[in-house]
């Protein structure tokens, strides 16, 4: 939804988290499609498999990845967007294969969005505990005055901030 003034994203129920994006041809234009019909304007995207960082656009949804920087199609999240709210998105940040940040405008001010993906329980508890730290360090410095979504698939609850 468009808000009072362009490039404002309007709060609505329209999130939806999805492992999809498997890197074979027409996968980004199949979700795009999907997100269409369910009017879904934002959409946390895990298992995208797409390496590298960037930003690709498909029937008219943008869609930001953050993948593996070895060349490998594993793991990865991505945010799509509708055009309304890719007019309202401010900045995004690329973080690592498991972790992206973005930051829109919308009609009560602003809202920071985190897409996670969490390791399994089979993986090392390093690995976990790294992947926690580095979630708890993204929203310690989101502005206090931002409404806060993290989309994604956390596999474990843990508290991640008092």
């Amino acid at each position: 939804m468009v808000g009072r003034f362009p490039g404002e994203l309007q709060l609505a129920n329209s999130t939806c988290t999805a492992s999809v994006l498997d890197g074979r041809e027409g996968s980004a234009e199949l979700v795009a499609n999907e997100l269409s019909r369910l009017s879904v304007s934002v959409a946390g995207l895990t298992e995208v498999r797409w390496p590298g960082s960037g930003t690709h656009v498909s029937n008219d949804y943008s869609y930001h990845w953050s993948g593996r920087d070895d060349g490998q199609h594993r793991q990865g999240v991505a945010l799509a967007l509708a055009p309304d709210a890719s007019r309202a998105l401010v900045y995004w940040k690329p973080v690592n294969n498991r972790l992206l940040l973005a930051r829109l405008r919308h009609s009560h001010g602003r809202i920071t969005i985190i897409v996670a993906y969490a390791p399994t329980n089979m993986a090392a508890d390093e690995e976990k505990d790294e992947f926690f730290t580095q979630l708890s360090s993204l929203t310690a410095d989101i502005s206090r005055h931002d409404i806060v979504w993290i989309l994604g698939d956390l596999r474990r609850v843990r508290q991640i901030w008092v």
